[in-house]
């Protein structure tokens, strides 16, 4: 079998695009092009308040507090994750007192951290992947 000199010129065209699609995209700003920046849209949305009246009031560089629509979402969440760790603790301890196999919500937050942790080597790959989430690590 005869082999072909083999010419790269695949690799230069890509190499070529590439320059071509960072300069058009404003990647080379700080060399004094601009090219064509992406229009980036404001998005401003003001917070309700669930009150005309302040709460309280703090120190003079914060001013009125008053109660906003968010924060009984953010409260609810809060008290949600608490009572979560609150029941997977609870169930982690009686497992390793008796057969260090979890159940109930204890398992199922188990396969969920394991899940992520799985993602993440997957991503990331198995040297980075402790490095990423050393919390995560299996024992």
């Amino acid at each position: 079998m005869e082999t072909e000199k083999r010419r790269p010129w695949r690799r230069w065209v890509v190499l070529a695009l590439m320059i071509v699609g960072c300069v058009l995209a404003g990647g080379l700003a700080g060399f004094g092009f601009a090219g064509f920046p992406p229009v980036r849209p404001e998005i401003t949305v003001a917070a309700e308040r669930l009150m005309e009246e302040p709460l309280f009031t703090l120190p003079a560089p914060f001013g009125p507090f008053y109660l906003i629509n968010t924060m009984p979402t953010l409260l609810v969440t809060i008290i949600l994750l608490i009572v979560i760790a609150f029941f997977t603790n609870r169930a982690l301890e009686k497992s390793a007192q008796t057969d260090l196999v979890p159940r109930g919500i204890g398992n199922l937050m188990e396969a969920f951290f394991e899940l992520i942790y799985n993602l993440t080597e997957s991503s990331a790959g198995a040297k980075w992947a402790p490095i990423i989430f050393p919390w995560l690590r299996p024992l």
